[in-house]
């Protein structure tokens, strides 16, 4: 799992004030004016430029990256799903909903059907 902006821009400032060592070597000659600091948010805007300003071909290695990790958080739930715990079933829904979503599948418009859904899990022989 990657990290949070916040934990991020912490580490960026222990490292501007000498407490840490950078996780990349930095170029000869970089360094960090005194007195630097960031906030998650400003590296959440930065990110996002970034992102934006990508080839496609990189696009598509992150959504392929994150679907895999929707299918690796839906893996870590079958058991509980298997048991009937309904956090679990509910937790695979919201992942399922967001690969989805991030795949383009997903049809948050749809019209309003009238069929039903029904899932019936056995989990064992009754008598």
């Amino acid at each position: 799992m990657g990290l949070s902006f916040e934990m991020i821009a912490g580490q960026i400032e222990r490292v501007a004030r000498g407490q840490e060592q950078p996780l990349v070597p930095f170029s000869p000659g970089q360094e960090f004016p005194p007195g630097y600091t960031v906030t998650s948010r400003s590296l959440n805007r930065a990110f996002t430029r970034a992102m934006a300003r990508m080839p496609r071909l990189a696009a598509e290695d992150m959504r392929a990256l994150d679907t895999e990790r929707c299918e690796d958080i839906y893996r870590g739930l079958a058991p509980g799903i298997m048991r009937g715990d309904p956090p679990s079933g509910s937790t695979a829904i919201k992942a399922l909903e967001h690969k989805a979503k991030l795949n383009g599948y997903l049809l948050e418009d749809a019209p309003a059907s009238n069929v039903g859904l029904s899932i019936h899990l056995h989990l064992g022989e009754t008598r």
